[in-house]
Order: structure tokens, then sequence, then C-alpha cells
């Protein structure tokens, strides 16, 4: 968390924190989306 502060030194910690969960979310569907894609194909 304190590297994110370095890079970011004007965001707020909510706006932070709020987007590093939407990033994570993001990457949880795309997986989440490829595997069913594989299962359905097979």
């Amino acid at each position: 968390m304190e590297l994110i502060k370095q890079i970011f030194p004007y965001a707020s910690p909510e706006i932070v924190s709020t987007a590093v969960i939407c990033f994570l979310m993001t990457l949880f569907g795309l997986s989440l989306g490829f595997a069913l894609l594989k299962v359905q194909g097979e």
C-alpha cells in the first residue's frame, strides 16, 4: 500500500482502494469468462 501512495501521492486512500478493488474484480471476471469459454468449447 505504501508503494501505491508513493506512485499516487495526490490520490485519496478511498479512491485508490476502490480502483484496486475494481481492477481485481475485472481480472477475476475475465479469468472466469475465459474458463467458461474453455469449458463450453470442449
